[in-house]
């Protein structure tokens, strides 16, 4: 029997460690929520978690897999991540336990490893980092879209306090290019009641 044929009787518990792993980056207390609520919409990152788990398993062990499901649970799951404060070595460490958390089930399995099981867990590593890889572009991605975002919201709220300012006479409408330099684009409030 191959090697990914063992490990594919054990998908559900290995996907459920893996969850776990992924939910240990936050504290105790939310720790328990992540695993309990299954609302998607109280609880993204729980719910991503738990639907990339078994998708990402079965990519890393090379079991035949929906590619393009694999894909979108990877790109929610990088998406939700990349609006934390943590960094990303952190906040995708959890992508390569797969790695760990096989072995450590072979030893507890008591499963001899031959020379062709050597090279499938080479095979697996190769393939965790190459999905590792994927992910930190996606993470990139939505980590730029997130902060171009937050970047176009506060130009926005300048621009509506600018025109306030400029409605109710605090500050001058900015003069055209090559017009009077010298114009001071805000008057000091003081200098509005003389």
């Amino acid at each position: 029997m191959n090697l990914a044929a063992v490990l594919e009787q054990s998908c559900t518990s290995l996907a459920r460690k893996w969850t776990d792993a992924a939910n240990a980056l936050y504290p105790l207390a939310a720790e328990g929520f992540l695993r309990s609520s299954r609302d998607p919409f109280a609880n993204p990152l729980g719910r991503r978690s738990a639907d990339l788990a078994p998708l990402l398993f079965r990519a890393a062990v090379g079991l035949p897999h929906d590619e393009a499901a694999l894909r979108s649970a990877l790109e929610e799951f990088a998406r939700v991540r990349a609006m934390q404060d943590a960094p990303p070595e952190t906040s995708l460490a959890v992508l390569f336990a797969y790695k760990n958390l096989v072995r450590n089930h072979l030893k507890e399995l008591g499963y001899g490893l031959t020379a062709a099981d050597r090279e499938e867990l080479d095979a697996l590593d190769a393939r965790c980092d190459a999905l590792a890889l994927l992910a930190f572009g996606l993470y990139s991605r939505a980590r730029d879209a997130f902060f171009e975002a937050r970047l176009r919201d506060a130009r926005r709220r300048h621009s509506q306090i600018l025109r306030l300012a400029e409605r109710h006479g605090f500050a001058d409408t900015p003069t055209e290019p090559g017009g009077d330099a010298s114009a001071k684009p805000f008057r000091v409030c003081a200098e509005k009641s003389e």
